[in-house]
C-alpha cells in the first residue's frame, strides 16, 4: 500500500474507533435490541459486541501505523535488492 491510502486506512480506523468508544460510553442497560421508527430502523450493539469491533478497529489502525512508520509485524521494513 503506498502512503496515501495507509494513512486513509489510518484515519478511518481512528474515527470508527471513536466512535464505538462514544457508543460505549452512552450504552444504556440492556432493552430493546432493534425497533423502527416511521421508516427508519435502530439496531443496539451489545458491550460484547463493541468490545469486539474495537479490538478488531485497533488492530487495523496499529497495522496502517506501523506500515507508515516502515514497520512490519515483524520489525522494521527491510528491503533486499538482488
Amino acid at each position: 500500500m503506498d502512503c496515501e491510502t495507509l494513512t486513509a486506512e489510518r484515519t478511518k480506523a481512528r474515527e470508527i474507533i471513536d466512535k464505538i468508544e462514544n457508543m460505549m460510553s452512552k450504552a444504556p442497560a440492556e432493552g430493546v435490541r432493534r425497533y423502527k421508527i416511521n421508516n427508519r430502523e435502530l439496531e443496539r450493539y451489545s458491550m460484547r459486541e463493541l468490545l469486539d469491533l474495537l479490538a478488531y478497529w485497533r488492530r487495523r489502525f496499529r497495522t496502517a501505523d506501523r506500515k507508515l512508520q516502515g514497520k512490519t509485524s515483524m520489525g522494521p521494513d527491510i528491503q533486499v535488492y538482488i
